[in-house]
């Protein structure tokens, strides 16, 4: 019942429907029921060419003689369905849920409340909803729709798969894990006792279950479920398609977080083969930006500084280079500099870093923080102490404007700061503001178990006895 399941393959299919309908219109006179079929007909071809104003026109005008001849019958419902699809695609969400809710009512009054085609037309109605945001409505109707077909069909039915997943993804959405689980686990089963081996459904299945349990924790799991949906997809799909590198990027996260580092970087090697395939050069900075998390991950920081200088590059070719995503390459570049005490090179990086943030959240930002927290140490590396200072107490103000005074990032720039006093020599104020963080870090129920909490501690004790 579908637009994409009519027959409307091409422009000629569409050329002798127009003139089946001048024949029937000189032979049985106008709003005859054979040329409201062609313009029915016609309107799933216009709509398959995305033509959707003249689909629309079609579809009206084979309503309008269909009702005229036929009142509440079914192929009226089936042109108010595909009119729904129509005003779905120009976004009249309002109006498509009311052709919807009228099909499925003359349906139920043909052909019965359980019918087929009336469990269609409610999971259409899911789907509206759905795609529109409301998923509180799109699962209430994906359930009806369960029902329906369970009735209609059979409990163990292929066509209540997406059904099942439709709901699963949804409860995947509102992390409620078990339970989607529960679905995708029902969708997959129905699927594999109906479908061939090698199908897609089956496929998408396999990948949103390993989400699912990446998202609970089970990585292993997950890495499972996804290496199948992978080689399912090589199959399908062939090498170069975005679902093989959409599996590839996800499996070589899941890989890093087990610390399987080269598997992991073999998937982003051939993710990253497929985006310079395809062109999509923004895909090919973001592969990039994963490379290096992984190369520094697993100790290997000249490739992972080599992987974000090129990651750069690309984004600045294809004039990105001043988006979010180069803001934080620069900001992990610096990071990375930083650390190989390349301070001229770390402070350019976060420079960069800086400006990109300030611009794009505000100078209030916490992410601006976290830049200026960490070009603060480099300045004082580069014997700008006074520059340092000055980050830090900026650094301080922006996690106060944040959190308020009582929270445990406002605790650590006190920290922060106590330590740069006391690298300056300043023991009074260094006290001071270690002190600061004990206090903060107190009021919020944090104690000797925190790092950062027991070397205050330690601090202030060292300057006492030297006091």
């Amino acid at each position: 019942m579908a637009i994409t399941h009519l027959l409307m393959d091409d422009e000629r299919f569409k050329h002798y429907q127009e003139q089946a309908v001048r024949a029937f219109n000189k032979k049985l006179g106008y709003n005859n029921l054979k040329a409201a079929l062609c313009l029915h007909n016609i309107g799933c071809a216009h709509a398959r060419k995305k033509r959707l104003e003249e689909s629309l026109s079609c579809f009206e005008d084979a309503l309008r003689i269909r009702i005229l001849h036929l009142g509440n019958h079914e192929d009226v419902a089936i042109t108010l369905c595909n009119m729904s699809f129509i005003l779905f695609e120009q976004k009249e969400y309002f109006m498509s849920l009311e052709l919807l809710n009228e099909s499925k009512g003359i349906m139920e009054l043909r052909l019965g409340s359980n019918h087929k085609m009336v469990a269609d037309v409610t999971h259409y109605i899911g789907h509206v909803y759905d795609l529109k945001g409301e998923q509180s409505n799109a699962l209430a109707w994906y359930k009806k729709t369960l029902v329906l077909k369970k009735i209609a069909y059979s409990d163990d039915d292929v066509v209540l798969g997406i059904d099942y997943s439709c709901i699963g993804n949804i409860l995947y959405d509102r992390k409620e894990y078990e339970e989607a689980l529960f679905y995708l686990e029902n969708a997959l089963r129905v699927r594999q006792a109906y479908l061939p081996d090698d199908n897609l459904d089956i496929a998408t299945n396999l990948y949103d279950i390993g989400y699912v349990y990446h998202d609970m924790g089970k990585t292993a799991d997950a890495i499972n479920f996804l290496e199948k949906a992978l080689k399912m997809r090589k199959i399908l799909l062939g090498f170069d398609h975005y679902s093989i590198e959409d599996t590839n990027s996800s499996l070589g996260h899941m890989y890093a977080k087990q610390g399987d580092h080269s598997k992991a970087l073999a998937s982003l090697d051939e993710a990253l083969r497929i985006h310079q395939t395809n062109e999509t050069y923004e895909k090919v900075a973001d592969t990039l930006n994963n490379m290096a998390i992984v190369h520094r991950s697993a100790g290997d920081v000249d490739k992972a500084i080599v992987c974000y200088e090129e990651a750069l590059q690309i984004l600045h070719k294809c004039a990105s280079g001043d988006g979010m995503k180069s803001h934080d390459i620069y900001f992990n570049l610096g990071n990375l500099y930083d650390g190989t005490n390349s301070n001229e090179k770390a402070m350019e990086c976060y420079n960069h870093a800086l400006r990109g943030r300030m611009e794009a959240f505000g100078e209030n930002s916490n992410h601006v923080a976290a830049v200026l927290s960490n070009m603060c140490f480099v300045h004082f590396k580069l014997g700008e102490r006074d520059m340092a200072l000055a980050k830090l107490e900026e650094v301080l103000r922006i996690r106060k404007h944040t959190f308020g005074d009582d929270h445990e990032e406002v605790a650590t720039a006190y920290y922060n700061l106590g330590v740069l006093h006391l690298r300056r020599g300043e023991l009074p104020i260094a006290r001071v503001r270690f002190e600061d963080a004990l206090e903060s870090f107190r009021v919020i129920g944090i104690g000797d178990s925190n790092q950062i909490f027991a070397n205050a501690l330690r601090n202030v004790g060292l300057i006492a006895q030297q006091m």
